[in-house]
């Protein structure tokens, strides 16, 4: 929501205003491979409060950044932050409520687009009226808050030592699951923060005013809330416990919306309506995703598991946006948005022809432990 005005501030192309967001992903990946063994030894709440500490500092980066590239840093730091996020919070859906756990997972990942709507609401306010930094100035102090506020895990709950740690981490290895769901969601997260980047530039450059281009992406983040809501229900209705079947659905309808917005005529009516439905799918599949990896993990073993899986993840935003970026540059929106869908097509018969049977044999495997146990 803000890529408008740091694009003016900064005079950034499209290419350049790609590296945001793979900055802050570069950030991610570099503190997950050790953020998910942190989260399984030494607590969830300790790592949620790191992670405010971090994205605090990176903040404050931002709000005094006077470079395009002191911006990046900021960003950077944000990344090592937020990393750890995702994991913490599967791990702590998974600990309170398996084997029941699966809608609670799309609730908790209503916390993000909830967020996100909110920032959308008050942010270009802020941004129009007192500038820039001050947004993130009051993202600082909010970041601070949390920071200060939460509470944090005293003792560790396992007292692994080191032939332990290496042991859990080589335990991902053998992962299949992982690396080929993770691997093919790249391309989702890549679509999905494409989308997120561009589409309020997109529209300003159909003509719309700042406002009614912001509200588009409102629109697509209120139709990811729903998603994320929606999705564990009418997938466990449609596809029983075949989540790799809904995975891919979620996949093919993206990729067809994409499509239908870039094709879809400059009319605001029409442009909210496809972004909310697009919402719906496109960062809908999050919450299918993390019950998957979290499902192929061990007891225990959640959030190292989500570390690795995000770490893969996070790949196609540190290679896909760029790409993005280039093919806007080069080329347009419309046929960069036509690409993006084109590809997600592919991905969805990858997903249903080569996921369904491993992501089925994993998750009875882990049933069937879980009630022995």
């Amino acid at each position: 929501m803000l890529a408008p005005f740091i694009k003016d501030k900064f005079l950034l192309n499209a290419g350049e205003l790609s590296y945001i967001p793979t900055a802050v992903y570069a950030g991610v990946i570099l503190i997950l491979l050790l953020s998910g063994i942190f989260i399984d030894r030494f607590g969830n709440r300790t790592a949620i409060k790191l992670s405010f500490l971090f994205m605090a500092l990176g903040l404050a980066a931002c709000a005094v950044a006077s470079s395009y590239y002191m911006l990046l840093i900021g960003y950077f730091l944000i990344g090592l932050g937020y990393g750890s996020l995702p994991a913490a919070t599967n791990s702590t859906v998974i600990s309170a409520y398996r084997p029941h756990h699966y809608k609670k997972m799309g609730l908790k990942q209503t916390g993000i687009p909830i967020g996100v709507l909110f920032a959308i609401t008050l942010l270009p306010i802020i941004a129009l009226d007192y500038g820039l930094a001050y947004t993130f100035i009051f993202m600082f102090i909010i970041a601070t808050l949390i920071f200060a506020l939460m509470g944090y895990d005293r003792s560790r709950p396992k007292g692994e030592n080191e032939t332990d740690y290496l042991h859990t981490l080589l335990s991902v290895l053998k992962n299949k699951t992982v690396y080929l769901i993770s691997s093919l969601s790249a391309f989702l997260f890549w679509a999905q923060q494409s989308i997120a980047t561009y589409i309020v530039i997109f529209f300003i450059y159909r003509g719309f005013g700042i406002f009614a281009a912001e509200i588009t992406l409102f629109f697509l983040i209120l139709g990811s809330i729903a998603g994320r809501i929606i999705w564990p229900a009418v997938g466990t209705k449609l596809f029983g416990s075949d989540k790799a079947a809904s995975l891919a659905a979620v996949s093919a309808g993206s990729a067809l919306l994409i499509i239908a917005l870039a094709l879809s005529p400059a009319n605001f009516v029409v442009a909210i309506g496809i972004s909310f439905i697009l919402g719906i799918f496109i960062m809908g599949w999050s919450s299918i995703y993390n019950t998957i990896i979290s499902e192929s993990a061990g007891e225990g073993k959640v959030g190292v598991h989500s570390g690795m899986g995000f770490i893969i993840l996070d790949t196609g935003i540190i290679l896909g946006l760029p790409i993005s970026g280039f093919l806007i540059r080069v080329f347009s929106y419309q046929y960069t948005f036509d690409i993006i869908g084109a590809v997600l097509l592919i991905v969805s018969v990858a997903i249903f022809v080569f996921g369904r049977n491993l992501v089925g044999a994993t998750a009875a495997q882990r049933a069937a432990i879980h009630s022995n146990g």
